[in-house]
Parts: structure tokens; sequence; C-alpha cells
């Protein structure tokens, strides 16, 4: 597994009750640009589910540096293909998805 950049995770709590927090990705340090909001809540990597914030790159698909950065950069890990790491991901960078890979993501 890749190792994020970050010990933290940013989500934005909903403004409905009841609604789970979305993922939050700030800008990157080099735009010197901070988004500010009271909704933003940072969550440790151990404060979650063993399932924290991980991404993969399909087998059918580039590499990104622009898209492994910002989620490096946003506390998220990269799972390599294959091994017991590979299917507890949150995104997938992919082509067409089916909906068995869909049913499997996390909540977040």
């Amino acid at each position: 597994m890749f190792r994020p950049h970050a010990s933290d995770s940013g989500f934005l709590v909903s403004l409905f009750e009841n609604r789970p927090p979305t993922a939050f990705f700030q800008y990157p340090s080099y735009v010197k640009i901070e988004r500010k909001c009271e909704r933003i809540k940072k969550y440790k990597r151990d404060e979650v589910e063993s399932l924290f914030m991980a991404f993969k790159i399909a087998d059918n698909t580039h590499i990104y540096n622009a898209l492994v950065n910002s989620c490096k950069t946003a506390g998220w890990s990269m799972v390599e293909q294959g091994g017991t790491t590979g299917s507890m991901f949150n995104l997938q960078w992919t082509g067409y998805v089916m909906p068995p890979d869909i049913k499997d993501l996390n909540k977040y």
C-alpha cells in the first residue's frame, strides 16, 4: 500500500440530519489557497473504521499523477493491484464501472 502524505482526511459535514459526511479535498499547498468552512472536519486515520480512505487505479486505465497526488495529499492511501488489500478501497479510477464493483465500496 502506498502511504498518504497526510495523517488526516477532511470531511464536509452534511447540512441534512442523519446524512453521512462527504470526503473533502483541499487545494494542494502550491496553490496557496485554503478553503475555510465550519462544516469541514478533519479526522485522524485511527478515528474512523479500518477501511479508511483508500483509492485504487484499475488495470484498464492510466495512472495520473494529479489524481495520485490529490488523494495522497488528502490523506488517502493507494492500494496495489491484487493482494489482500486490493479489494479495500473507497475510490476507483477506472473506465466503465459495473454494479458489482459499486456495491463493495465503503460508505465514505
